[in-house]
């Protein structure tokens, strides 16, 4: 096979087409937040048509959570992924893991005014038809799966391969000079190097007593973080959008169906 410096760089056919491509192939933090752009808009066209159904059936939507088709932790998290693709310099100038983002209005759930205070058998059914509903006005997420998979699990290897493994214990140290307990950062892969660290953090943050306190928390340990992944990505990132230039080669044809499928189907959840 050719080497990715004789392959064709990708061109989407449409923006909305490359939104969806890094949505399920993606190989950069810029192309996960690129990525995220259609996510979130699939998200708020199956909340809408979810929030629509519901107030058809006479069902409020507050009065079944479980069933709404998103929430502002789903949208906020459409577009970071710190373990596989961080953000280093968001993290770095914002001093925060997460960005706060505000929930949508246009995801916001429509509520009859006559809502029952609690969920009966009957809106339960009437939440379960009506999420079905929403899932199916994008038959793409089911048709890019096993595609997804694939390109998934080449990411694990890079993550995994002896060039960023040989990495990993400057990162480990590098955190353990701040104060991170060292003997929970593996030395695996640099998905789970990152993963363990972050749970470490998380965990700091659910024992705090106030808010002030988990802002303090993240503000010590974002700059942290950055700094001592960096290394980690320099390695990783090359890495994988080499690898992904080849994969979508290989993959053209699906790939371009499941572009068009993209676009049409968002299209039409928007009309």
């Amino acid at each position: 096979m050719s080497g990715p410096s004789a392959l064709p760089a990708f061109v989407p056919s449409s923006p909305i087409a490359g939104e969806a491509v890094h949505s399920f192939f993606p190989a950069s933090a810029a192309q996960f937040t690129d990525g995220a752009q259609f996510t979130t808009a699939r998200l708020k066209a199956q909340a809408a048509a979810t929030s629509a159904c519901l107030a058809k059936a006479g069902t409020a939507s507050n009065a079944n959570p479980d069933v709404d088709a998103t929430s502002a932790a789903e949208i906020a998290m459409a577009g970071v992924d710190t373990v596989d693709f961080p953000d280093l310099d968001r993290i770095s100038s914002e001093r925060a893991f997460v960005p706060p983002i505000a929930f949508p209005p246009a995801a916001a759930p429509r509520v009859p005014a006559s809502a029952p205070a609690t969920p009966t058998d009957s809106g339960r059914a009437a939440a379960q038809r009506c999420r079905q509903s929403s899932a199916a006005l994008f038959p793409v997420q089911n048709a890019a799966g096993p595609l997804t998979d694939q390109w998934w699990a080449g990411v694990r290897r890079i993550q995994s391969s002896q060039q960023v493994r040989a990495v990993l214990p400057a990162f480990r140290d590098c955190l353990a000079e701040s104060g991170a307990p060292a003997d929970q950062i593996p030395l695996t892969s640099s998905g789970e190097a990152f993963g363990h660290f972050l749970a470490w953090e998380n965990g700091a943050d659910q024992a705090a007593a106030t808010s002030a306190a988990i802002t303090a928390n993240d503000q010590r340990w974002a700059p942290v973080f950055a700094a001592c992944a960096k290394p980690v990505m320099q390695v990783v990132e090359p890495m994988t959008l080499q690898a992904q230039q080849v994969f979508l080669h290989d993959n053209a044809r699906q790939v371009q169906q499941l572009e068009a499928m993209a676009e049409s189907e968002l299209q039409a959840a928007r009309r």
